[in-house]
């Protein structure tokens, strides 16, 4: 999680099971705040690719 003045952004995993079938993403969501700390503005997105990490995680 990286919050910086009035944005936060969240690195996420969902994983599902529907009727049988189990899948899964990455995803960010990117949070702006206003004055009262109220969301104004939500952008998720995921990522299907496989990752790969040279370095380890």
């Amino acid at each position: 999680m990286i919050v910086s003045v009035n944005t936060a952004v969240v690195e996420w995993y969902f994983k599902c099971d529907y009727e049988g079938n189990a899948d899964g993403f990455d995803g960010v969501t990117i949070a702006g705040f206003d004055a009262d700390m109220k969301i104004y503005d939500l952008r998720e997105f995921q990522s299907k690719a496989e990752h790969y990490y040279p370095y380890g995680e």
